[in-house]
This record gives C-alpha cells, structure tokens and sequence, in this order.
C-alpha cells in the first residue's frame, strides 16, 4: 500500500502481515508518512525470494545465461500462479484517480485501518 499526501516528495509504502497489520517507510524504515491528508493506494504483488535465484559462479557466461534466461521463465510461471492463489482487491483501489481512500496521518502514532469493499 503507499500514502501520497499533496505536495510529498513520494509517498510512504507499507507490507501488509497475515493479520493485515502494516508499518510505512517514506524515508528509512518504519519512519511512517507525512502529516496531512493521503490518498491511499493498495496492490497486492507476489513475493519472491533471494533463495529462489539460481547460482551462476563457476558457469561460462552461455551456461550462465541459459540458466538465467530459464530462472526468468520458471519465476514467470511462479508469479502467475501465486496471482491466482492472492486474495483479490478491487482494481479502483490501485490508483490514486480511483481509490477513494482518503486518510488523515497526525503528528505520533498512528493506527488507521484501512476497509476494502466493492
């Protein structure tokens, strides 16, 4: 998810956890958003990991390249299948033009729950 407020060099993004809880980063990390009124955005994306990346030390570079050129497709196929197992949000919520999340961020803490409905 990402907060832009009016006049921010870029907006805070945040990871959701299983429970839903999420934390922003505009700056370093965890240092949360801007005071003042953000439209709110919200994807959701596949992960992957540093571990799913092949090793490529030791290889010549067509050995390399094949092997990398075969990672690129098999992560291709990965990210298609886990799209279809992610939960499923309404595409207005990824733009700002069409969200209509609109959330007030205030000096200290802050907890703001964010509701998606069709």
């Amino acid at each position: 998810m990402e907060f832009l407020c009016a006049g921010a060099s870029r907006p805070a993004a945040g990871t959701t956890d299983e429970q839903g809880n999420y934390r922003l980063t505009t700056f370093a990390a965890n240092d949360g958003a801007m005071i003042g009124t953000h439209v709110v955005t919200v994807n959701v994306y596949a992960s992957g990991s540093e571990a799913d990346l092949p090793s490529i030390s030791g290889m010549d570079s067509k050995a390399a390249s094949k092997t990398m050129e075969d990672a690129v497709r098999q992560s291709a196929r990965n990210q298609q299948a886990a799209a279809k197992a992610l939960p499923q949000i309404p595409t207005k919520y990824a733009a700002r033009r069409t969200s209509g999340l609109n959330k007030e961020v205030a000096a200290g803490d802050n907890i703001i729950n964010i509701e998606l409905s069709d």
